[in-house]
């Protein structure tokens, strides 16, 4: 990887995402400006470019804990860009697999053999680099807070694993934290991207449903792209590298790099309004969507969270839905029971969450398979 590269990959996701037709940030009625996180994912055949990005998504929000027992699967928790990337990824990747599974030829994926078992898998040669517009919220920017002036949260929260919350004490590093939101918001229980970064260096990119029918291998982050102003090389190491030296498991660590490339709605100096919408994208499968408060843009509801038909193509009951031809759906299932089949990748997790040095569980988001 070198500066050329790194900034191809970040005005790859870039450019597709200036062109949607609606999903960026407004000036709002009151002449306030609003800003947004953008990430996407891209892929390199034998170290050349792929020059659609696999898919990518906005998003800075978090859904209070308090809220997703009544989510029954309908409704996205972490609306943060790079979580609703690596959701976007997967669904991405179902998508991939039924046109093999259709008789057509993906470029990425095919079926193989592996020890008399047959999988499906990633062809050989292939890569996946992640770009960020904004260093990942929790332990990787941890410094840029204090040069930012951020607001210090002094009291500490007590929550289950020693997770912190927030930006309680940012002093601490290396440490597993919630979302930031603000001090005086409902609490999340949804961990810092930078911590389920760091997780996917050990799991692997593809979720707990995906990984019962893909085979893990060569689905990781190869390379993070985040702009040259908001890298911080002690942060992205001890984040992505350091925590995790006790872990005796295979890792596939990501490596970082800056790039010159800015989107036109970030974060700046000037005083703006973090947006409400966020957007996912998946080019190659002509598929984008707006989400707002973790449903399809227009569908919210105060009362009932969200109207029929209002459930975003990655929550949960779509995901089950997709992926019901390739996984043993057995009736009254349960979204906990169905995800529990896959022991293998449970298994792994709970090793990630001890080498992370704790981890809190949210409430439950769970609902029965009809």
């Amino acid at each position: 990887m070198d500066a050329q590269l790194a900034n191809a990959i970040s005005l790859t996701v870039i450019s597709h995402f200036s062109r949607l037709p609606r999903g960026q940030p407004v000036t709002r009625s009151n002449g306030a400006e609003e800003w947004t996180v953008l990430a996407g994912i891209v892929s390199l055949h034998d170290n050349v470019l792929n020059k659609t990005p696999i898919c990518f998504a906005t998003g800075v929000k978090a859904l209070p804990d308090l809220t997703l027992e009544r989510c029954k699967g309908r409704v996205i928790h972490d609306c943060h860009a790079e979580v609703l990337c690596l959701r976007a990824f997967n669904l991405w990747v179902l998508k991939e697999v039924k046109k093999v599974r259709s008789g057509e030829v993906s470029e990425y994926i095919e079926m193989k053999n592996n020890e008399g078992k047959k999988r499906y898998g990633l062809k050989d040669g292939i890569d996946f680099a992640m770009y960020v517009s904004e260093a990942p919220c929790g332990d990787a920017s941890l410094e840029l807070l204090v040069d930012d002036n951020e607001e210090t949260w002094e009291r500490i929260t007590k929550l289950d694993g020693d997770v912190l919350r927030g930006r309680e004490s940012y002093t601490l590093t290396g440490r597993v934290r919630t979302k930031p939101g603000r001090r005086d918001s409902p609490t999340t229980l949804s961990k810092s991207c930078s911590d389920k970064l760091a997780l996917k260096q050990i799991t692997g990119l593809l979720n707990g449903l995906v990984s019962q029918f893909v085979d893990q291998e060569g689905f990781f982050l190869k390379w993070l792209i985040i702009p040259d102003d908001r890298v911080n090389d002690k942060a992205l190491s001890r984040c992505f590298k350091q925590r995790l030296n006790g872990f005796k498991g295979s890792i596939t660590t990501m490596n970082h790099f800056g790039t010159q490339n800015h989107h036109n709605w970030e974060r700046s100096e000037t005083k703006k309004t973090p947006s409400n919408l966020s957007v996912i994208s998946i080019p190659d499968h002509n598929l984008t969507e707006c989400i707002t408060n973790g449903v399809k843009d227009g569908f919210y509801s105060k009362k009932t969270l969200l109207r029929p038909r209002g459930e975003s193509s990655v929550s949960r009951v779509r995901f089950v839905d997709e992926c019901r031809d390739m996984i043993d759906i057995f009736e009254r299932d349960t979204y906990v029971e169905l995800k529990a089949q896959n022991e293998d990748h449970i298994k792994l997790k709970t090793l990630a969450y001890q080498a992370l040095g704790g981890w809190c569980k949210t409430r439950i988001d769970d609902f029965v398979i009809v």
